[in-house]
């Protein structure tokens, strides 16, 4: 099943606040997380991830971790009868 991905505007003016913090070198990283996640959802997001709080509409799912890099992942819910993604929240585990 295909669905459309979104991005809630919390969670995009999230991304752009810790893009703009970034080196080019871990705006790269972080761009190719955001790209695979969306690819990633686009097809089956209903059966991907993880469900939160017994609801099988609200998911994690996390772009492959990358050895040296921070996991990153996003909170999303499912929409199946408008085949819609809505990415709630964005998630950038780091050593801080």
């Amino acid at each position: 099943m295909r669905f459309t991905v979104t991005w809630e505007d919390e969670a995009q003016a999230e991304l752009l606040e810790r893009w703009l913090l970034l080196s080019p070198d871990e705006r790269d990283h972080l761009s190719r997380c955001v790209n695979h996640i969306d690819v990633t959802l686009r097809m089956n997001a209903h059966q991907k991830g993880t469900v939160l709080k017994g609801n099988e509409s609200f998911r994690f799912y996390a772009a492959p971790v990358i050895p040296g890099r921070p996991p990153i992942g996003v909170v999303y819910q499912v929409i199946l009868e408008d085949r819609l993604v809505k990415v709630l929240e964005l998630w950038i585990l780091s050593e801080d």
